[in-house]
């Protein structure tokens, strides 16, 4: 029997178990004692047991996510059952048992909170990916206080359905939905725009080669438009330096600053020298938190347009498509998500101007200032149906130089009929001849 004292929870440990007899007895138990009895799950999976001396005391089954959790997906802000690599990263508590003998208090939550510190590590090891949140599913006669304890969140509850080889059916029993994020920053990475399967088995994501990168223009246009806000009591790194480095650090795949400070202690000294790092220390995690924070966004668009320009090279004969974008989990001054327009070149997809559009205008009004310094004799430039209007067509042939290539939809119905018309009589030329004091287009 399990021997009670003062520190008996300090002597629980938590370890995942691969020998044939231990699943077995483990088998047994939640087949014994769980009130769902066992049933193996399907695809990647990994079994805990929780001992104190040795003697087992708890059973804890990770299992594969669930496809569609309607609060999950909501509260991540992305949809998985469209997306599987960001599914995977997710893992889902399926089974949880603290034995009949050893029920004490603050021993469920101790069990959660020694699983999950490990069981990113572990999974790694057996699947070769990082799983960044957990999540799990309560039965209403249950209240979840261990899984409150452990530091989760109680998202909602499900629609009270289930999958099965099948299809879905209803059930009829809404269970609440739990998570927990397995990392600083975890549900920052499903709302940025980089594929989750770039995390390698070591943690570290690939990286492009940033001695090939101009950094000292970088930075010295950094330096030249942005203000420093920061006293200058206690200032240990340069503004542009902080502020290059996340940018690098972004460039290279990492979507959050987490990663970006994990990165940055990994860098050589040629690349801290050219960052203007003083020896091997580099900002921390606060550090870089902090400073993203505080830099002034408009600043950073300013010296990001200017980059852009210096470094686009020549646009004749390049496609450049113009789109706008909502950015999911930012938030401005007024705590409203931002939306930006951006220029983006069709053959090497970098960006070479963008802006924000201001509250109470469009994209409409937000194209011509962003393309208005930009270089764009001979480039083809496309744009949405927003953009399919007298003005815009008119700047970027004789304001720009330039062709375009403009969606028209049924929201302006005069003009889809004269050109349907022009189609179907066979007068529509492949191309159309415009005479101006630039010639003929």
């Amino acid at each position: 029997m399990l021997r009670m004292s003062d520190n008996w929870l300090k002597r629980v440990m938590v370890r995942p178990i691969n020998d044939a007899s231990e699943i077995m007895q483990y088998q047994a138990l939640m087949e014994q004692h769980h009130y769902l009895g066992w049933c193996t799950p399907v695809g990647a999976r990994i079994l805990y047991v929780a001992e104190v001396d040795r003697e087992w005391v708890a059973l804890m089954t990770w299992a594969a996510a669930a496809l569609k959790v309607g609060v999950r997906d909501r509260w991540l802000g992305c949809r998985l059952h469209t997306d599987p690599d960001k599914l995977r990263c997710i893992v889902n508590n399926t089974r949880f048992l603290v034995l009949p003998h050893a029920r004490r208090p603050h021993l469920a939550s101790r069990v959660l909170g020694l699983s999950c510190k490990r069981l990113c590590r572990d999974w790694i090891a057996r699947y070769g990916h990082r799983v960044l949140i957990a999540e799990t599913f309560v039965d209403p006669r249950f209240s979840g206080t261990c899984y409150r304890a452990a530091g989760w969140h109680n998202l909602g509850l499900t629609r009270g359905w289930k999958r099965s080889s099948q299809g879905y059916s209803e059930h009829g029993i809404a269970k609440s939905v739990w998570v927990k994020e397995l990392c600083h920053d975890a549900r920052s990475l499903f709302l940025a725009p980089y594929a989750l399967s770039c995390f390698t088995p070591g943690g570290t994501m690939p990286t492009i080669d940033i001695n090939a990168l101009p950094i000292g223009t970088l930075m010295e246009l950094i330096g030249k438009k942005l203000s420093d806000p920061r006293q200058a009591i206690g200032k240990r790194f340069r503004l542009d330096s902080v502020v290059t480095l996340i940018v690098l650090g972004n460039l290279c795949g990492f979507p959050c600053i987490a990663h970006i400070a994990e990165w940055a202690t990994k860098l050589s000294r040629e690349v801290r020298t050219k960052l203007k790092f003083k020896g091997p220390k580099v900002p921390s995690h606060t550090t870089l938190h902090r400073v993203s924070k505080m830099v002034d966004v408009n600043e950073f668009l300013d010296a990001a347009r200017t980059f852009q320009r210096k470094n686009s090279g020549r646009l004749a004969g390049v496609g450049v498509a113009i789109d706008g974008k909502t950015i999911r989990g930012a938030k401005d001054a007024a705590g409203k998500a931002p939306h930006i327009l951006s220029a983006i070149r069709h053959d090497n997809r970098l960006p070479i101007s963008q802006c924000t559009v201001p509250e109470k205008a469009n994209e409409i009004t937000a194209l011509i200032p962003m393309i208005e310094e930009l270089d764009l004799s001979g480039a083809m430039i496309t744009i949405d149906a927003m953009h399919t209007n007298q003005t815009t067509a008119e700047y970027i042939t004789d304001g720009k130089d330039a062709d375009y290539m403009l969606t028209l939809k049924d929201n302006q119905p005069t003009l889809l009929a004269d050109v349907k018309r022009l189609f179907s009589e066979g007068a529509f030329s492949p191309s159309v001849q415009r005479t101006s004091d630039k010639g003929s287009r």
